[in-house]
């Protein structure tokens, strides 16, 4: 069994679930047919280039747990400059008309950070329950509580929410349209918010049983 193409696999999943459930909450605000138009392409683009950076997080933290290494802040910073790479990609391939997009990194540099080394230790901590004679739900059972594996999902998608908001401040439009960036960016992160605890619920109940008492075994 390849451990890291089934985590990244299972990775892929999750993220189009989330941006599948955000787009459709936001196509149900009216204020915002016309800005969700003009992010769709965006948006379609970010899917993916997320996708990439969770790959190259999951195989990075692979390798620390093949070394038996940790996941300290030099894994960290590591990580985070490979990253870099993947969004220089992300906005060549972005053309939107009237749009300028740079990455203003002194916004995001720590809640990044944060985000790879959550999905790292989680990782690593997987990968020392998994073995060839468990499945993927057989190891996150093993390592996670029910509400633990809840929380764990839910603050990488919200450390992924805030990077998202804070990003889209690198979005520079002419004057009307400015004020179309502000309402949807706060319309954005709360969707992202819902669909965050939505598609960790799911998770839960499809890995451990709709009848698992999350809250119950929150801090087995």
């Amino acid at each position: 069994m390849d451990r890291v193409e089934e985590l990244c696999s299972r990775d892929k999943d999750i993220l189009y679930k989330f941006s599948t459930l955000t787009l459709k909450r936001l196509s149900g605000i009216s204020l915002l047919v016309r800005p969700l138009q003009i992010f769709k392409k965006r948006m379609d683009i970010n899917v993916r280039k997320e996708v990439e950076k969770d790959r190259l997080i999951v195989e990075h933290a692979f390798a620390v747990f093949l070394r038996g290494g940790e996941i300290g802040s030099a894994h960290v910073n590591k990580v985070f400059e490979k990253t870099k790479d993947v969004d220089r990609e992300y906005i060549r391939k972005l053309s939107l008309p009237l749009v300028s997009l740079e990455v203003r990194y002194e916004d995001i540099t720590e809640i990044r950070k944060q985000r790879i080394g959550c999905l790292s230790q989680a990782v690593c901590s997987l990968l020392s329950a998994w073995d060839d004679s468990k499945s993927f739900e057989d190891a996150v059972r093993t390592t996670f509580s029910a509400g633990r594996f809840q929380e764990t999902l839910s603050e990488i998608f919200h450390l992924h929410n805030l990077e998202t908001m804070k990003l889209n401040r690198s979005i520079k439009l002419p004057p009307p349209f400015h004020k179309g960036v502000e309402a949807f960016t706060t319309a954005l992160f709360e969707a992202m918010e819902d669909s965050t605890k939505e598609v960790a619920e799911g998770c839960v109940q499809k890995i451990y049983g709709a009848a698992n008492d999350v809250h119950r075994n929150s801090f087995d």
